[in-house]
Order: C-alpha cells, then structure tokens, then sequence
C-alpha cells in the first residue's frame, strides 16, 4: 500500500531513525521485537475500501490512530481539489504536502 509506505515514512523521519528500523511483517507470536523496530503490515480484505492503522504500544497499553475510507468517492474529492490546485502551478514536481499548503 502506497499508504502505508507514505506514512511508515513519516514515522521514520519524525522518530531520525533509519529504513532500517522498519520491519515489514513478523513470523511467529512469541518473537519479541528488538528496541527501536518499527513494525509494519500492510493488509487488504473483503470490500473495505481504506483503512489505515497506526499503533503505539507497549506493555499493557497501546495507543491507535485508526483512519477509514468507507467510499471511493472520498478519493474523488481530493484528486480533484489537486488537479485544481495544480492547474494554477508552474510546471514542476509537487507533492500533496504541496497541494495541503503543509510545506
């Protein structure tokens, strides 16, 4: 999921720690994690169209940051506002952090 890499991203960046932090999957339910890994799944089910989890946790609590698409039409609306948005720039190479006014 381009998603899920997108914000694994961010998650990297805003802890400085390297790609190498990042864990993709785990085999096994009794493999502790090493300090400092970041553990990451990317799963698709069923009709569900997006959700994206972001999980802080450690023993006895967890903290979740859950986001959920339930329509596609969500996604219309924002490649729209872009294309509107990008109509309006000088030829180049942006990003949706450009499109969101966050850099």
């Amino acid at each position: 999921s381009g998603t899920a890499q997108a914000i694994a991203e961010s998650i990297l960046k805003s802890t400085e720690r390297s790609s190498d932090a990042l864990i993709l999957g785990r085999h096994g339910d009794d493999v502790p994690r090493k300090r400092g890994e970041i553990g990451m799944h990317s799963l698709r089910m069923g009709d569900e169209t997006g959700r994206h989890t972001v999980s802080f946790g450690s023993l006895g609590e967890r903290l979740e940051l859950t986001h959920v698409a339930t329509n596609r039409d969500t996604f219309v609306h924002g490649a729209l506002r872009a294309a509107e948005w990008l109509a309006k720039q000088e030829p180049g190479r942006y990003t949706i952090a450009d499109v969101l006014g966050l850099r």
